[in-house]
């Protein structure tokens, strides 16, 4: 282009140029904005604080680190979030019955209590000092142990945490002599049968928190054992004599009745489930019936071991089961070649554990099915049967075997494997139920 082209079309170009215009996607945007709304006033912080604030820094003055703090405070907050839930969160608990997961195990000694792990590798002194403890053993949900302490009148029920803190007396009431005795399911009550002076003996109800109540029982003196019914515990199955230990004739008597009743805790409903006859009445001890017994985790079925002379097929002592509803008996042989079966403890699957003495006085762990249909099995070694206790594990796969000297050991009941453990256990050893 020319000099003299662009001097004559200069003012026509300045004259388009001074001229509004606006871009061909101009309505677009505004039809956008349009529908956008306008940002609040409180997020400007010069709307709520002050300018000289907002935007200079105080001079010999450090800027304080909001977003710092901000994080710190959310921070506590969440901790103190997670201490509340934690501390509120309750330890899951086992039912009362059936199998449960292995937890510690309790025993006394020399008046005090002392605690080793499951694998009896390790054990401590639980509750020591002056008082004379005994009978400890936990609860059945395994929160609570619970013993005797020795009183100047008789013994008194005391309980402690699992980690043998906070030992608090349960009741006042003081027992004199008990010829047996079984926590309830809740872990709230005590049925116990009350030796009382004369020989007279009676089933009670101890509340823990509250009073002992004697059970009306009529004429029979209930004897040996009581145990609460599975799985609710709401009856109270005991041994007793129907008219007390002399049968209501003559001091020359030696032999009298005895029989398997329920009751409910509250003294009602009082009903016989089974009766033997010629129960020997001591010193005399041709005939001892029910001795040892335990329940099926479902409540229906009893077992139990009877010192009989040879009516029992030949035999001199012989365990059986009974039905709790009927009253229906039957003996077990799980070993028919051997002289006498004690200590009967149901397994799962139906399946029960005896111990097996021979007429040469070695006995043998054995586990048979409850209706016979197979052979018994072995578990374990044989021993000399005055020389060792045992009891099962909570999870019903163990037996913990205590010999009357050495170590106790670990007897797996599907493998018959025996592990040596490094303690020696001490009187009445409880094992703590976990949940599973």
């Amino acid at each position: 282009m020319t000099g003299d082209r662009f001097e004559r079309q200069l003012p026509d170009v300045l004259t388009d140029l001074s001229m509004p215009s606006v871009p061909d996607y101009f309505d677009d945007l505004l039809s956008r904005t349009a529908r956008t709304p306008q940002r609040a006033g409180w997020t400007f912080p010069q709307r709520w604080l002050p300018m000289d604030f907002a935007l200079q820094r105080p001079v010999g003055s450090r800027q304080i680190p909001w977003r710092t703090l901000g994080v710190i405070l959310l921070v506590a907050v969440l901790f103190a979030i997670a201490i509340v839930t934690v501390g509120s969160r309750k330890r899951t608990l086992p039912a009362p019955f059936g199998p449960a997961s292995n937890g510690s195990i309790i025993y006394g000694r020399d008046g005090d209590i002392y605690v080793a792990d499951k694998g009896l590798s390790h054990e401590a002194l639980l509750i020591g000092g002056a008082a004379d403890d005994s009978a400890a053993q936990w609860s059945r949900d395994g929160s609570t142990i619970l013993f005797g302490r020795t009183v100047e009148d008789g013994t008194v029920v005391m309980a402690a945490d699992p980690d043998g803190r906070n030992v608090r007396q349960l009741a006042s009431a003081r027992i004199v002599e008990t010829d047996g005795y079984e926590v309830s399911p809740t872990g709230a009550q005590l049925a116990l049968i009350n030796v009382r002076p004369g020989g007279h003996n009676v089933l009670s109800v101890l509340d823990f928190g509250g009073a002992m109540r004697d059970l009306d029982l009529g004429t029979i003196e209930p004897m040996r054992s009581v145990a609460w019914r599975p799985p609710d515990g709401d009856e109270l199955i005991f041994v007793g004599r129907p008219h007390g230990i002399r049968n209501g004739i003559n001091a020359d008597v030696t032999e009298t009745d005895v029989a398997l009743y329920a009751i409910r805790p509250d003294g009602s409903g009082l009903r016989q489930i089974a009766l033997h006859h010629g129960e020997s009445i001591p010193p005399k001890e041709s005939q001892i019936s029910f001795q040892g017994l335990t329940i099926s985790d479902d409540g229906r079925m009893a077992a139990y071991w009877t010192w009989g002379p040879p009516t029992f097929s030949g035999r001199t002592c012989s365990s059986s089961l009974v039905d709790l509803a009927t009253g229906q008996e039957r003996q077990l042989v799980p070993d028919p070649s051997d002289a006498c079966d004690v200590g009967p403890a149901f397994l799962p699957d139906r399946q029960i554990l005896v111990r097996s003495d021979d007429a040469s006085g070695m006995s043998q762990l054995l586990v048979a099915p409850i209706d016979g249909s197979a052979p018994a099995r072995a578990v374990g070694p044989r021993f000399p049967f005055r020389e060792a206790g045992w009891f099962l594990s909570p999870d019903l796969a163990q037996v913990l075997f205590m010999p009357s000297s050495g170590v106790s050991r670990l007897i797996s009941i599907e493998t018959g494997e025996v592990h040596d453990t490094g303690l020696a256990v001490g009187d009445a050893p409880s094992w703590q139920r976990l949940a599973p």
